[in-house]
């Protein structure tokens, strides 16, 4: 039975010596072995997850912001025809429009700090949500010193901190308000017709993946 955790196999490669009955010494023998060598452990276990926000990270980074005229283009939203043309199109503009439904997320989460007159703090967080931004148009590992932080880690711990402190900050107005961020995005992916874009970035994605 495999077990849950990651295992880490390395393989080495080694030649035997052999002797050579003819002349008395040592050659190198054309046979080869493999040594499996498999260490289990918790650690391996983070390193997986790790390496899988890594790689969630670089596709997240691969996504550009869309620009307003495509975002609310009121021409290109209709009823979807069935179920499944609904779900087809919710999965393909949230990975289309991912970067304009987290600047979304953003904004919506602002507001109810500016209900609650906490100006100082709201300047704070305006920062906060310029600085994921700017985040996102990288496109690489920031570095700082001799560490790489790859986006995605940097957005990610940007915005749990934004949403902890909007959590004690306005209590019950902030989730009225993540309620109506997850309505605005979900209504705008059942909508909006998938642009010819989205369809070319879903295919090459699938193609790369061998999906």
């Amino acid at each position: 039975k495999q077990s849950l955790q990651q295992q880490t196999k390395i393989h080495r490669t080694f030649t035997l010596a052999e002797k050579d009955e003819g002349k008395g010494n040592l050659a190198p023998s054309k046979e080869k072995k493999e040594v499996l060598i498999d260490m289990s452990g918790p650690e391996n276990l983070f390193n997986k997850y790790s390496q899988k926000i890594e790689g969630e990270g670089k596709k997240f980074e691969a996504h550009q912001f869309r620009g307003l005229g495509d975002f609310f283009d009121t021409t290109k939203f209709s009823i979807p025809e069935n179920q499944n043309k609904a779900f087809d199109r919710v999965k393909g503009n949230s990975d289309y429009f991912l970067a304009n439904y987290v600047v979304v997320f953003g904004v919506m989460l602002l507001v109810p700090l500016i209900l609650v007159g906490q100006m100082p703090m709201m300047g704070l967080l305006m920062a906060d949500m310029a600085g994921s931004f700017v985040l996102l148009q990288q496109k690489g590992p920031i570095k700082l010193g001799e560490t790489e932080l790859h986006v995605i880690h940097a957005i990610i711990a940007i915005n749990s901190m934004t949403i902890l402190f909007s959590m004690w900050l306005v209590g019950p107005y902030f989730f009225t308000f993540l309620g109506l961020a997850i309505a605005v995005c979900l209504a705008h992916s059942i909508f909006r017709e998938r642009a010819v874009q989205g369809k070319l970035l879903s295919f090459v994605e699938s193609a790369l993946s061998g999906n």
